[in-house]
């Protein structure tokens, strides 16, 4: 499907030039969306897709959770959405296409939500973050955890820690992230969170979701999760380095820290459970929105 949708859009954009702004490509899907031509996406577009509750206001940052990291599409995904908005036409048959691409568990459109996609620029985004857009490919996110910045925006100011963090796994766990599908990784079924998941797993998956909703917590969210992983201590109160962390561990860190879903393989492409679709990429996902030249645009209702 997703060479199909590339190559009818390559065929169709070859002619033009590509829209470089986010309110450009915005523009420009909206006139797809009702019947007019396509144009491609230049290469410093990224894009997210969310939902939001009917009467909520758009949050001021990237990520509706504020959360440090985030994951976006590059300009590929933005040519396959463009290709879909002209086929399609419908606004609501379109969201829940999108979602189908992507791999929502639940792609029905639902009218008490709204439905919303924000382009932004790569470049911008990489100049508002201790690092620049990356593809989750396994060993790239071993190195960045290793040594990597932690910032906090006070309005719109950009505080950084003074000490780099570490997050650390060792070479078994590497190995089988990995080399290991989720299931293998987990013991997990068919999800995460059902009754097969290994003890280990789901101890450590509950601590973490604990720490990343507890507010009192600074810092709060991801970041207190990550801060639970690197100084870990067992429900029998022992303490684990990261050094005797396991895989079922590790991996639900990927989940609750960074977002890395049961369909996520560490391969650099997003996957819907079907098929790979686009590259996906982790950027900052507490910038905000003026800080990365960010449009959006409600898709639905």
């Amino acid at each position: 499907m997703l060479a199909l949708i590339l190559l009818a859009f390559i065929s169709s954009a070859a002619s033009q030039n590509c829209v470089n702004t986010p309110a450009e490509w915005l523009s420009a899907l909206d006139n797809a969306l009702n019947g007019g031509g396509i144009q491609c996406a230049g290469a410093d577009l990224m894009i997210r897709f969310d939902t939001l509750g009917k009467n909520s206001d758009p949050p001021v940052a990237l990520s509706k959770y504020n959360n440090f990291w985030a994951w976006a599409s590059g300009s590929d995904s933005l040519d396959v959405y463009m290709q879909m908005a002209q086929s399609i036409g419908d606004r609501k048959q379109f969201a829940s296409a999108i979602m189908k691409y992507v791999g929502f568990d639940n792609t029905e459109v639902d009218d008490q939500s709204k439905y919303i996609l924000t382009v932004f620029s790569r470049e911008e985004m990489g100049n508002s973050a201790p690092f620049k857009p990356f593809q989750p490919i396994w060993q790239d996110l071993f190195s960045y955890f290793y040594n990597f910045e932690v910032c906090f925006y006070h309005g719109q100011e950009n505080l950084c820690d003074g000490q780099p963090w570490s997050v650390q796994f060792n070479m078994e766990v590497q190995g089988n992230l990995t080399n290991l599908a989720v299931d293998q990784a987990t013991d997990c079924n068919d999800s995460f969170g059902d009754s097969e998941c290994s003890l280990k797993f789901s101890e450590m998956e509950n601590d973490l979701l604990q720490a990343r909703g507890d507010s009192s917590l600074h810092p709060s969210g991801v970041l207190a999760a990550t801060q639970k992983y690197m100084n870990y201590v067992g429900s029998n109160g022992v303490a684990i380095p990261m050094s005797n962390m396991v895989d079922d561990q590790a991996r639900a860190f990927f989940e609750v820290a960074l977002g890395a879903t049961w369909l996520f393989t560490g391969n650099g492409f997003s996957n819907n459970g079907q098929e790979d679709t686009g590259k996906e990429w982790i950027v900052r996902g507490d910038s905000p929105m003026s800080k990365i030249g960010g449009q959006r645009y409600q898709l639905y209702p």
